[in-house]
């Protein structure tokens, strides 16, 4: 695989090309057998991140069930975000971004917001007939389906990198944990 400019830090580190260097091979360290401790890093926010994907769908199914509408529980989730979110633009009072920066995003940059809407009444909706495990393994196998298409063609911005066999093995185990957690 080529190397590219690392995203993380464009200006790179030095003249070196170590890890998380000025060059970097996507998905992977530079070096063979080295895992590069930020990615460690990383990749703990990522799985916490989904721990609480996996909160959020529980606690969703569960006020559908008290309140009997996946519509009222997906609306008073997404309240939920908008309060949190404007608390944090409160306390850490980032500056505003530029207006000329706004009005130039791709229209895909804001299709977020609809998208996260459907996936919490998705899980609102779900979650109490299949179950928080099968609901989350089916929940990642789809993002993993289109991740895996978004990286191959470099789509919405993203650095290219190709299906491999053995990334489309990783989904092929993937899929096989959701039957597992579904039927067995």
């Amino acid at each position: 695989m080529d190397s590219v400019p690392d995203p993380v830090n464009p200006r790179g580190a030095g003249d070196d090309d170590g890890p998380r260097g000025r060059w970097y091979t996507p998905g992977g360290s530079s070096h063979p057998g080295v895992v590069p401790p930020m990615d460690l890093v990383w990749l703990a926010l990522a799985i916490g991140a989904g721990g609480c994907i996996a909160l959020q769908a529980a606690a969703n199914g569960s006020l559908r069930s008290a309140i009997g509408s996946p519509w009222h529980a997906a609306f008073f989730s997404i309240c939920g975000t908008m309060i949190t979110a404007l608390a944090f633009m409160l306390v850490a009072r980032p500056p505003a971004p530029a207006l000329s920066a706004v009005r130039g995003t791709p229209w895909w940059n804001w299709i977020g917001g609809p998208l996260g809407a459907m996936i919490v009444l998705t899980g609102a909706a779900l979650i109490s007939k299949l179950g928080s495990a099968a609901f989350i393994s089916a929940f990642v196998g789809g993002q993993l389906i289109l991740s895996l298409i978004l990286d191959h063609f470099g789509w919405m911005d993203l650095p290219q990198q190709p299906i491999t066999a053995g990334r489309l093995a990783g989904a092929a185990m993937v899929f096989g944990g959701v039957l597992l957690v579904r039927y067995f």
